[in-house]
Order: C-alpha cells, then structure tokens, then sequence
C-alpha cells in the first residue's frame, strides 16, 4: 500500500524563499507547495522565523498544564455543549472504554470566538504564550494564502 503513494519529495516549504527577490524562486516554491497540497494536503515549513528554543518554551508550557492537579485542570472543563476547554474523551465498546484521553481544546482564531474563561490561568504564562504564538502562526498563514492565491493566478 505504502509503494502506491507519491513520494513526499516536495513537501518541505522554505519560507523565507516565498518572499525573495527573483520571481524564478518564489515560483518554484510555490509550485511545491501546490505540488504538496494537491498531492497529501499539508507539507512542512522550514525557515518560518520561530526559533527551535521559542517551539520548546511553547510545548514545555502545554507538558506544564498536564502537570497540574486535576483540580486545576477542571476549573477549566468544558461542557456538554461546549467543545472549548478541558475535557476527556473515550471511544466505549460494550460498555468499556477503548480510548481515554485528556485534552484541552482552545479557540486561537477568530479572536472573537475565544472563550477566555476556558484559557488556563496555571501555568502563568500559558495564555501568553499561546495569543502570541497564534499572532505569529497567522501572519505566516496570511503569506502563505496570498502567495498561493498568487501561483494559482498563474496557472
């Protein structure tokens, strides 16, 4: 099965090449990332700005939130009718579970669709770390919508 999918050859995306000064290398990399998304839907994005050290600071504070008393965690649930927040999951079969985990879910955008009682307040630089990041991730995301929207203007 694995031999009938295209080799992903393509799919890493050099960022900072999308805003180059020749126009022969910003069309080449987008034909990757048109060769990428058309072929497997997603590729990876290398020279994006965010540094590795940055990365590790913001996944450290997730593994914080994990480590936190479940008393903390569940001023934070989420509600039946409200995906937004702390939460388990489980896939029952015959009444026992397959699959139990525990996630928190968050809105990052739309802003307005935030639900900021639902943002852990422990560890303290949680919510900072994750508006930042997500300001960060949507200019990225910007760039890349217009510099696709512009490769599909020359096709």
């Amino acid at each position: 099965m694995a031999a009938d999918l295209p080799y992903m050859e393509n799919h890493v995306i050099d960022f900072s090449l999308l805003s180059s000064p020749s126009p022969d290398v910003v069309a080449n990399e987008l034909k990757k990332l048109h060769a990428a998304l058309s072929s497997w839907g997603c590729f990876q994005l290398v020279n994006h700005g965010m540094s590795v050290e940055y990365l590790d600071k913001v996944r450290n504070v997730g593994f914080e939130f994990n480590r936190v008393p479940q008393e903390e965690k569940e001023k934070y649930a989420r509600t039946a009718t409200e995906p937004q927040g702390y939460g388990n999951d489980s896939i029952t079969s015959n009444n026992v579970p397959l699959v139990w985990q525990s996630r928190l879910r968050l809105t990052t955008y739309p802003f307005e669709e935030r639900q900021l009682e639902r943002w852990p307040q422990t560890p303290q630089s949680f919510r900072e770390k994750c508006t930042k990041t997500k300001k960060q991730i949507a200019t990225r995301a910007v760039t890349l919508k217009t510099a696709r929207a512009n490769y599909q203007k020359l096709e």
